[in-house]
């Protein structure tokens, strides 16, 4: 009877421990997809908000396993599953930002450390300055390792060893399951980028970075976008994912629960989410993401002996090619903006170039294994990247000097933890060798072992006693060492939150006095409640106080016919009136290609066609342009390029960005001179404000979807008209303007193929293209 009884109990308790982890992923659903606060109230919400003294990669109350001192670690594939559909609904979530923020500067951080911990056979931050043909050597180097692992591998299998990548075809379509995440958002580490908001200076830079996005999204070919090929080559083994942007995506029932996968997912997102703010890293991220990896060719082998197609991974060691590909477009980029910062004095040119090193290092880290300890990002303190080197170089000398030692860092002896071979390893949580564990975890156990340190208080710590007068190691560290070592004690005792300590640190990495080498970001900027708000400088850029632009009522579309009205007629234009509109409809449609997962449509094609041919790059072809696109024959201007050639006829004063554009008060006929009088009228300030309008709908293109497209088609008329003003171009701009007008016209030709049979879509884009005509028509002076 006893055994009976325990059996029943045991059964009880497996069915209740069922029912509260149904219960607990039921609660996971709901938290991801609850509607956000309103920003009035957001510093009450749990689910966008990071805790005071939280760590900057964990969500509140998720906590799993203990880290290596007993500190519960936080659950981070929770927040990068978190951030991975918020992120792609950012006009749902748009309270996100300030913790997107700061998980962009805490996985740099992280990633900076990490880098510090792999053996130093060779590191791009190792190249201390910045030197082009040191560069360029760097990135040969690391393309021919890979080639020459590539050899090794070809001659083991032609010996007759089997697969190494996948032992049979359930592994490898568990593996390519495991993978869905980063592939489908292929290309989303530059999918901010290239934005109305980009400052004109950058816009050559941002262009060619745009084109790579541009070709990872098939040029406007849906056969070509390379999410549209993963999904294909999954649906191919019978595997059919929810959409990537959906919360469906992250349920933890699809079993897709690799932390590394999402976070590497994550960090493509995060990125590029701020180009105006962290350009120099997104570049140095595409560098060294577009590189060609091992992996990425193992697979294009061994996928189709196992009757697997394997086209998706052959396009990537293609397309990624290292003489025209995308990784001499990378390389290109990044020694077009440096060379840009040397000329111009936008940036310290060593600024900029360690902020490169860093996107360079996040990129080659996320697509690792390597970890921190649990607590270890404040634990590391500000100036950790110091002290690790500090220790390493000690650690090579000293090891066998304290074989007799029985003092314990945590859980390891003093002789363990100086092992060289801790020191040179990386960082995997268990050291290597036989040592105590890495760097990292050194200074994570060194920063808690009282009373060798006391937090905050270094002259009461008993290891900067002993490096000072008396002390049993004086001189075995510097006097700038031992400043060092006591900065760091004392930066433990600071009351901060990991993410202020992340960003001090990130700081000082970058220039040394941490205001990342321009301006110190305003607190505002760092602030758990700030969002940008002013859609003529910040991308992206939200209404905080106040709800979005409402969308103008319109009457039920009873047909799924549309014809465009007459051409326009106006002879003159006031220029203060026309450039706000002309530079504002140039990012109408830039943030529908925001996410790659949406563009693999149709739809999404036709968007990418459209921003190709507004941007000015050349018609599409069956091929690939590749680093034809930086010495391709002909004029092919962008409709930002062409309002500046307005404005440079018009003798008006170079524009920095669009604010400068519509903060114009110089009132200016074609043909006739500028006002001197700087103060805007009525009628520049109702053109600015529906420009603003405008701009507002733009940043919400999921919503707003068919009201941007009729909008857009509104403005092909306003081009057009354009084209044939002889008092805005010569004969050359009006033949490039035309080309751009012909191409988008094909374009939304095959658009309203599309959602014709959509009421909504359609009714929405008739609505959009009849308010857009009304307000081009009053501008101008028509009569409606």
């Amino acid at each position: 009877m006893a055994f009976a009884a325990r059996l029943w109990l045991q059964a009880l308790l497996l069915v209740a421990v069922a029912i509260i982890a149904r219960s607990l992923v039921t609660l996971h659903r709901k938290r991801l997809t609850a509607r956000p606060t309103s920003s009035s109230s957001s510093r009450g919400s749990t689910v966008n908000q990071t805790s005071e003294k939280s760590h900057p990669l964990a969500p509140e109350s998720q906590t799993t396993a203990n880290g290596p001192d007993g500190a519960a670690a936080p659950d981070k594939t929770h927040l990068y599953k978190e951030l991975y559909y918020k992120l792609q609904n950012l006009e749902k979530y748009p309270d996100i930002l300030p913790r997107a923020r700061q998980a962009l500067i805490a996985l740099l951080h992280e990633a900076l450390l990490i880098e510090q911990s792999r053996p130093k056979d060779r590191s791009i931050l190792d190249i201390q300055s910045y030197d082009r043909a040191a560069l360029h050597g760097f990135l040969f180097a690391e393309h021919t390792g890979v080639l020459d692992q590539w050899e090794q591998y070809s001659l083991r299998r032609a010996a007759g060893q089997g697969p190494e990548l996948f032992r049979d075809r359930d592994a490898a379509e568990k593996w390519l399951k495991q993978a869905a995440p980063t592939k489908y958002v292929d290309g989303a580490w530059l999918g901010h980028v290239h934005k109305i908001t980009t400052p004109f200076a950058l816009r050559p830079v941002t262009r060619d970075a745009w084109q790579v996005l541009s070709e990872e999204l098939g040029d406007g070919d849906l056969e070509k976008n390379h999410v549209h090929l993963y999904r294909s080559l999954l649906e191919s083994i019978g595997l059919r994912l929810p959409d990537a942007c959906s919360a469906e995506f992250v349920d933890p029932d699809l079993d897709m629960g690799d932390e590394q996968t999402w976070k590497s997912a994550t960090a493509q997102l995060l990125i590029s989410l701020f180009p105006n703010e962290f350009l120099p890293e997104m570049l140095g991220f595409n560098m060294h993401y577009e590189l060609l990896t091992l992996e990425t060719l193992m697979a294009s082998k061994e996928l189709p002996e196992l009757g697997i197609s394997g086209y998706y991974f052959l396009l990537h060691v293609s397309i990624d090619n290292a003489d025209s590909g995308h990784t001499a477009m990378a390389l290109a980029t990044v020694t077009k903006y440096l060379d840009l910062v040397q000329q111009t004095g936008l940036l310290d040119l060593q600024v900029a170039w360690r902020r490169i090193q860093a996107g360079y290092v996040l990129s080659r880290t996320v697509g690792g294994r390597e970890t921190l300890p649990a607590g270890g990002l404040r634990d590391i303190g500000e100036n950790g990247l110091r002290i690790v080197d500090i220790m390493r170089f000690k650690a090579n000398v000293s090891q066998k000097l304290h074989c007799a030692s029985r003092v314990r860092i945590g859980k390891h002896k003093l002789m363990d933890w100086l092992a060289p071979s801790a020191w040179g390893s990386s960082s995997s949580g268990g050291g290597g060798g036989g040592g105590g564990g890495n760097p990292h975890d050194f200074l994570h156990a060194l920063a808690n072992a009282t009373p060798w340190v006391r937090r905050g208080n270094s002259k009461n710590s008993l290891l900067v006693r002993e490096l000072s007068w008396k002390g049993r190691m004086f001189g075995a560290f510097t006097n700038a060492e031992v400043e060092e070592l006591c900065a760091w004690v004392d930066s433990l005792g600071k009351d901060d939150d990991e993410a202020s300590v992340c960003e001090r640190s990130y700081r000082r990495f970058v220039d040394g006095s941490g205001d990342g080498g321009s301006r110190q970001p305003a607190p505002s900027q760092t602030s758990a409640g700030f969002l940008p708000q002013d859609h003529a400088v910040d991308h992206p850029a939200f209404l905080q106080q106040r709800a979005p632009e409402p969308r103008p009522a319109r009457e039920k579309i009873t047909t799924s016919s549309f014809a465009p009205r007459p051409p326009l007629r106006a002879s003159t234009v006031r220029l203060d009136v026309f450039l706000p509109l002309w530079f504002a409809h140039a990012g109408l449609l830039e943030n529908t290609v925001n996410t790659p997962y949406r563009t693999a449509r149709p739809l999404g094609s036709q968007l990418v066609r459209i921003l190709r041919a507004e941007y000015g790059f050349m018609p599409e072809t069956d091929g690939a342009a590749g680093m034809d696109e930086y010495s391709r024959p002909g004029y092919f201007p962008s409709l930002v390029g062409l309002g500046n050639e307005i404005r440079r006829r018009h003798q008006l004063p170079e524009a920095a960005g669009l604010k400068d554009v519509l903060g114009t008060g110089a009132r200016v006929v074609p043909g006739g001179d500028a006002d001197d009088d700087g103060d805007l009228d009525n009628d520049t300030q109702s053109a600015v404000r529906f420009t603003h309008r405008i701009l507002g709908w733009a940043a919400r293109p999921i919503e707003n979807e068919g009201l941007l497209l009729g909008l857009g088609c509104a403005f092909v008329d306003l081009e057009e008209w354009v084209a044939e003003m002889d008092e805005f171009f010569f004969e050359k701009e009006k033949n490039a303007l035309r080309l751009i007008v012909g191409r988008k016209k094909d374009c939304f030709k095959a658009i309203v193929e599309l959602i014709k049979d959509d009421d909504t879509a359609f009714g929405d884009f008739v609505q959009g293209y009849e308010l857009g005509r009304d307000e081009i028509e009053r501008f101008l002076g028509e009569s409606a």
